[in-house]
């Protein structure tokens, strides 16, 4: 049985500006719950190259009788992946490389990417690579639980 949200929540509204660095002050969402998230990407390029997207997440301790506590700036991380493997001389053991996930949209489009998420928080953070211009990125979330 697979469970959704009702209603898509606005991770990035399209009228937030886009620069060359990742958003500064992104908004976070409460999980509730939920193991999966769907990031629906409205992308229009003009000027720049691409639009890069970046998940962190957070799991803050809980408060007095289990109370939800906000996030703090030392509470959150970028959700990596592994990036490539190479084995010792030996063959004995393999050493992963892991690196923040990273998602590079290089087309105007739409876009349904899937995550896995066991997180109480999380946010989205977007940039973009040679100049902006007109370039908008509208990002909602579907959070599901499967």
């Amino acid at each position: 049985y697979i469970h959704t949200s009702e209603d898509p929540v606005p991770l990035r509204p399209v009228a937030t500006a886009i620069g060359t660095s990742y958003d500064a002050a992104p908004a976070y969402f409460s999980s509730n719950d939920f193991n999966q998230l769907i990031l629906e990407c409205d992308l229009t390029l003009a000027t720049a190259t691409d639009v890069r997207i970046q998940v962190e997440a957070a799991n803050p301790a809980r408060g007095p009788n289990g109370a939800t506590i906000a996030p703090v700036a030392a509470d959150w991380f970028v959700v990596s992946a592994a990036d490539g493997a190479s084995a010792s001389p030996s063959g004995a053991t393999i050493a992963l490389t892991y690196r923040g996930l990273e998602m590079v949209l290089a087309a105007t489009g739409r876009y349904s990417i899937a995550l896995p998420i066991s997180y109480k928080f999380v946010r989205v953070l977007a940039k973009t690579t040679v100049g902006p211009g007109l370039t908008t990125l509208k990002i909602n979330g579907i959070f599901g639980r499967a």
